[in-house]
């Protein structure tokens, strides 16, 4: 029986020239990039650890058998028993490893192995034939079932749900990156290039006063030249001696009255040849300086973010964030919001914030699908009354607003901490937009200014965040403002609130926007235009309960004092930068007046301590603390079930092991 195997064998690739899928692929006749039917022979486990099991398989086609090594989402598969002996599993975009000159399957060297990503590589059914697969081009992976630890996806199809604006990421020299929008882009690079500029003025001011030094020396060295005669002056026709002469004549006009025509035209070529000689010379040292300053070039790539989901799952809010490096102008029109697209060779590179990243690089392909328009999760406008409602959750966690500047807070010290802004409606609903660092950090400080109306989009929501006891959106580099918006959707909220702001006192309004903000923020009814006044105050700022507090954002934290004061405030700037300072916020001391003396009695000092505290502040209208599932079920009695107990029968919580 062997040897008719033998013979079969013998026949199949030598007479018939029928050689194996491994053969052709050790003989680098054959890409292994292809699709790829193999079953598994072997399982090899590798020295590791129980929390790190790492395993290699080894792969037949039926005829040879390879090492193939494993990525960790196929050792957890194998692990589990997903992979197991006799397992058929096709492939697409495998590697041969360690292999540069072809040999035989029977002389191949231990270090060969083939690679496998597991996006890449599936179960195939029991009857497939081995080898090469009919169909050679990339398998097709849905998105779901993408592994964010997987590596290279080879083929999938996603509906575009957000496009969100182009940022620009600069590499920094300690080896961190920072994100950036086009405006803090074009600040960033306004402020490199100014700086950039200044120094090369200061070194080219440096260099050339060196250079002037130099040439002055060495003119004092030749200082006792002898200067021809008129005679001798004629006969000279080299031109770098007529400028020795007229840079060491005492009186040079009186020596170029003497030249001829022809002396004057070689003088002046030689003057022009010098001065660009020098200009080089210093050009030259300026970038031997440059090379050794502190300030290097700018390492800036344009990034692409867009999310998608998965075509066959209806209005699916499991997304993935595709991230395209330097975008080229005809993917960036294809990526167009609704739209179904195939991608091919994209990278999974885990997972952030729960979205599956995903990384296009230049060897990426991207096709545009047949299939008509899926349902997905379109952009709407949200109004800021459905902000308050404490189980609101937008899709994908972000929403679009449309709102007028009510106001905006101080901007944090050191550009660390927030700095809100906060967007008032018609129906005087708040909404605040936290910015890290400042708003001058994103270079949106143009755009949002007082009473300005604006439409916000691409804001990050997250469940129950709130200043004091107004919701509380946050901005990234991916949020887009805009007086003039250009999405079909913000153009007619935009022209609604407009309409809506036309019918009644604008001034008007704007003051009960800034006073609504006052009380919502401080608990504080006087109109804010008298905040601002300058006008001074006794009321003092409380907290929301004696155990919570404000930081540097202004969002609640919990503290461990237990009375809670602060000092007087002018003005509604002086409350939000008292309420983002715990410094100042959370004091246990009382200052006393003039009239309280020394030696008065403890009684005195506590009561005059009581009047200073005023009156309590007003309850907030609505309360942001999400309400857990668990205290909204009704509450059942419970009831006592007794059973005849008998004498033999030991207790059910008895702790005795051994019955005898």
């Amino acid at each position: 029986m062997l040897l008719l195997q033998l013979k079969y064998r013998y026949d199949r690739e030598i007479d018939l020239c029928q050689r194996p899928a491994i053969r052709k692929i050790l003989e680098c006749d054959d890409s292994a990039a292809k699709r790829l039917v193999l079953c598994v022979a072997r399982i090899i486990r590798l020295d590791s650890s129980e929390s790190d099991m790492r395993y290699e398989l080894e792969l037949t086609d039926g005829w040879y058998s390879l090492t193939a090594v494993l990525d960790q989402e196929l050792c957890q598969r194998v692990h589990r028993g997903t992979v197991a002996v006799g397992t058929k599993l096709i492939s697409y975009g495998a590697e041969l490893l360690n292999h540069k000159q072809g040999c035989s399957p029977l002389e191949v060297g231990s270090d060969v192995k083939l690679k496998l990503c597991s996006n890449s590589t599936r179960r195939a059914r029991w009857d497939t034939k081995l080898g090469f697969h009919i169909n050679p081009g990339p398998l097709p992976i849905s998105l779901t079932s993408i592994l964010p630890a997987g590596g290279v996806v080879s083929r999938v199809s996603v509906t575009v749900v957000r496009v969100y604006p182009l940022v620009y990421v600069e590499k920094l020299d300690e080896g961190r990156s920072v994100s950036r929008s086009v405006w803090a882009e074009q600040r960033a690079a306004a402020q490199w290039e100014q700086r950039h500029q200044d120094y090369v003025e200061k070194v080219y001011s440096e260099m050339k006063v060196d250079l002037h030094q130099e040439e002055s020396r060495q003119r004092h060295l030749k200082s006792h030249y002898h200067i021809p005669s008129a005679q001798e002056l004629a006969s000279i026709c080299s031109g770098d001696k007529l400028c020795e002469i007229l840079e060491l004549a005492p009186d040079p006009a009186s020596i170029e009255a003497l030249l001829s025509e022809e002396q004057k035209i070689v003088l002046a070529d030689y003057q022009r040849s010098k001065h660009e000689n020098t200009q080089r010379e210093l050009e030259a040292r300026v970038r031997e300086r440059m090379k050794q300053s502190d300030i290097a070039p700018r390492n800036v790539t344009p990034l692409l973010r867009v999310r998608c989901v998965d075509p066959v799952v209806p209005m699916s809010t499991q997304s993935a964030m595709l991230s395209v490096w330097r975008p080229p102008e005809d993917v960036m029109q294809l990526l167009k919001e609704g739209r179904v697209v195939t991608l091919f060779g994209i990278s999974a590179v885990g997972v952030r914030n729960g979205d599956l990243k995903l990384s296009a690089g230049r060897q990426t392909v991207y096709q545009l699908a047949s299939c008509c328009k899926r349902d997905f999760h379109e952009r709407r406008v949200m109004r800021l009354s459905e902000v308050r409602n404490i189980d609101f959750h937008p899709p994908f966690g972000e929403l679009d607003v449309v709102g007028m500047v009510a106001y905006i807070g101080p901007a944090p010290q050191g550009n660390v901490g927030f700095q809100t802004v906060y967007l008032a409606d018609t129906d005087f609903n708040v909404l605040g937009l936290a910015f890290w660092g400042g708003v001058k950090q994103f270079g949106w400080e143009e755009v949002l200014k007082p009473r300005a109306l604006i439409a916000a989009s691409n804001l990050q929501w997250r469940h129950g965040a709130a200043v004091r006891w107004v919701p509380c959106a946050y901005v990234s580099e991916l949020s887009n403002f805009s007086v003039n918006p250009c999405h079909p959707h913000l153009q007619l909220a935009l022209a609604s609130l407009r309409q809506e702001m036309g019918q009644q006192d604008f001034g008007a309004f704007c003051s009960a926007c800034e006073d609504k903000v006052s009380t919502l923020l401080h608990g504080y009814t006087s109109p804010l235009p008298k905040l601002i006044s300058g006008r001074t105050t006794t009321t003092r700022v409380f907290c929301d309960s004696p155990q919570t507090g404000v930081n540097q954002g202004g969002f609640r934290s919990t503290l461990s004092g237990n009375t809670i004061s602060s000092p007087q405030i002018t003005s509604l700037r002086d409350r939000t930068s008292l309420l983002s300072s715990p410094s100042h916020v959370f004091q246990d001391s009382v200052t006393y007046s003039s009239d309280i003396g020394t030696n008065s009695t403890p009684v005195e000092r506590r009561m005059h301590k009581l009047q200073q505290y005023g009156e309590p502040p007003p309850l907030s209208p609505f309360l942001m603390i999400p309400v857990k599932p668990a205290l909204r079920k009704e509450f059942h009695v419970p009831l006592r079930k007794t059973s005849p107990v008998s004498s033999n029968s030991s207790s059910p919580l008895s702790l005795q092991t051994d019955p005898s």
